[in-house]
């Protein structure tokens, strides 16, 4: 399943997507609100796609997209959905964008659009 808007591709994200994630997230700027987990190498970023769910609103689990650019398909970063155990009409939600697309409104495009996917197709009535 992939969402779509004007300039992005959401895909869910796959083993093969390891060195691009590996590529922005071992920058401590661009993953400062991401916890502590900074990879240290492609065998890390790769445990971490191993653990998200390999589908949507699965209680207990987080489903993550890949953001891509249209047309180019680069990864430019990534945005995951949580499904809590104890709550089936709500989600949380976070987004790592690459540092190089900061400020041209990417997240928010992104953002957007799970958005509007999680309340209309998902039926959530809280993020």
């Amino acid at each position: 399943m992939n969402l779509k808007t004007k300039r992005l591709v959401l895909r869910p994200v796959s083993a093969h997507d390891k060195a691009a994630l590996f590529a922005y997230r071992r920058d401590k700027t661009t993953n400062c609100y991401q916890g502590c987990w900074i990879p240290e190498n492609e065998e890390e970023a790769a445990a971490f796609i191993a653990k998200f769910a390999k589908e949507m609103n699965v209680p207990g689990s987080w489903f993550q997209f890949v953001i891509a650019e249209k047309g180019q398909q680069r990864i430019i970063g990534d945005l995951g959905i949580r499904f809590p155990d104890n709550d089936v009409h709500q989600v949380e939600v976070g987004c790592t964008l690459s540092k190089e697309y900061h400020n041209r409104g990417y997240a928010s495009e992104a953002l957007s659009r799970v958005i509007d996917y999680v309340f209309g197709e998902l039926q959530k009535h809280r993020i």
